[in-house]
């Protein structure tokens, strides 16, 4: 090793003690030492580890607010991508349990629930720039109503169109809180209705179900939460839900339903989705009863 390779080596391990004394000292909340480092060391403010995650990952993650507004008014990139989670950002450490223990693998998990920091966290970010759509799925997700407003609030698009990685096509953020309602419906309307308030459409039918309304109303056999539910059409109506709108296959939602009813009645497996049938059967009544009104 002659002499020139012999300094970068040396250099290259100073500068890699330094990104590990600044990871730390953010992760800590050791303002002082994050301050000490990036006097003499500017560049730091986006220093990467070998997960490509920046002192404003750490800081957010670990909820040290004052660390993450000194990093932000120092020049840090409030949308700096990990190579985590499809390239986490740090707002989208706010969701940060599942983050912490499993930041070693690349395949999706979900994430978890959302710390006792992280609306004081992502209010921070939002303000320096941060992507509200970054999280917005995510929230909804969750049915984290407060951070969904504060998202929205920040100029979040109610209506954008994703993918999503546990279900089959692209969804908005309302279908996406409708494919909940069967785990806490309460919860889940009480969501719908601050969407709605925001100008979320009920009228998806670009999505793999069609409209809320569809899934609603829809079987499918080899799925166990996409069941026929009374309460959920009943919700939709009563907020506007149109029985005459069309899904992909250009079927209105009483024309699902009685596709839905025949494939039932012609099962093998009759005996187990006759109840299922009798659901349809009073959602096919109350859709005709409003239909009438």
């Amino acid at each position: 090793m002659n002499l020139k390779m012999l300094f970068q080596h040396f250099k290259d391990r100073l500068h890699k003690n330094l990104i590990s004394k600044v990871m730390h000292a953010s992760e800590h909340g050791d303002i002082r030492t994050v301050s000490k480092l990036l006097r003499k060391h500017p560049d730091l403010v986006n220093a990467k580890n070998e997960k490509m995650e920046t002192p404003l990952h750490m800081a957010s993650l670990h909820g040290q607010t004052l660390v993450v507004e000194y990093l932000l008014k120092n020049g840090a990139d409030v949308n700096a991508r990990s190579k985590s989670f499809y390239g986490i950002t740090p707002i989208g450490l706010c969701y940060c349990e599942a983050y912490e223990q499993t930041r070693d693998i690349d395949i999706p998990v979900p994430i978890g629930r959302r710390s006792g920091h992280s609306i004081e966290i992502a209010n921070i970010l939002l303000k320096w720039g941060a992507d509200p759509n970054s999280i917005l799925y995510t929230a909804c997700s969750l049915l984290d109503k407060d951070m969904v407003e504060l998202l929205l609030k920040n100029g979040a698009d109610v209506n954008l169109r994703r993918q999503d990685g546990n279900l089959v096509g692209i969804h908005t953020p309302f279908m996406k809180v409708v494919f909940l309602h069967y785990t806490e419906p309460d919860r889940v309307e009480d969501l719908l209705n601050l969407l709605l308030t925001w100008g979320a459409s009920m009228d998806d039918s670009k999505g793999y179900y069609g409209t809320a309304l569809h899934y609603a109303v829809t079987f499918d056999t080899a799925v166990s939460t996409v069941l026929p539910n009374l309460r959920l059409a009943k919700f939709l109506i009563s907020k506007g839900a149109n029985i005459d709108w069309k899904d992909q296959k250009g079927r209105t939602v009483l024309e699902l339903v009685k596709e839905m009813m025949n494939k039932l009645k012609e099962s093998a497996w009759w005996n187990i989705y006759h109840q299922k049938y009798e659901t349809l059967v009073q959602i096919e009544a109350f859709l005709r009863d409003s239909q009438r009104k």
